[in-house]
């Protein structure tokens, strides 16, 4: 029912992009590194529409955990790895009185591994994003009417050359909706 922005995505994962390349750029031949950030739990509220339901209105509440976790695969110009993943627990209080409870996976990861001779710029990047939604709908009374589940992936691979531009080697984007009543 809600996918983060792209903006949310990069504002979290811009500090740690800043921080791989601090180290990757200064450090020598070692193993690698993995950095944990902390999770962050936050409350959020969200009007929706049901689409499952003919556009049925509501409001979405529910809490959110957020984890990051890099990894730089050194030594220096072999590259780096970031994974990002927010589960959501909530429930969706509709204007008929039916509600629903769900949950909300949204894994996201970014890969660079950095090709040619150390310091060409060339590089291999990919990323994969994947949103899982899965919810039971109730009437008023609290008897089960049905199930909803969406699923979204999103995958590119691209090889970035450092005189010649990037080449998009791979790129692929679906989802499903799956109404249950």
């Amino acid at each position: 029912m809600r996918a983060p922005s792209r903006e949310s995505l990069v504002r979290l994962l811009l500090p740690v992009a800043a921080v791989a390349v601090l180290v990757v750029g200064t450090a020598g031949a070692r193993a690698a590194t993995v950095t944990k950030f902390p999770a962050e739990t936050s409350p959020f509220t969200l009007a929706v529409n049901d689409d499952c339901r003919g556009g049925l209105a509501g409001t979405l509440t529910g809490t959110s955990v957020t984890s990051v976790q890099s990894v730089d695969t050194l030594p220096a110009h072999q590259g780096f790895h970031f994974r990002f993943l927010e589960t959501d627990t909530f429930r969706v209080d509709f204007v008929d009185g039916s509600y629903a409870l769900g949950s909300f996976v949204h894994p996201f990861e970014f890969n660079s591994s950095f090709i040619g001779t150390g310091g060409d710029g060339n590089a291999s990047n990919e990323s994969t994003d994947i949103v899982a939604t899965h919810l039971t709908v109730y009437d008023a009374n609290g008897d089960r009417l049905g199930t909803e589940t969406v699923h979204m992936r999103e995958h590119i691979t691209v090889l970035d050359l450092a005189n010649d531009g990037a080449i998009v080697r791979v790129s692929f984007s679906d989802a499903h909706v799956a109404c249950g009543f």
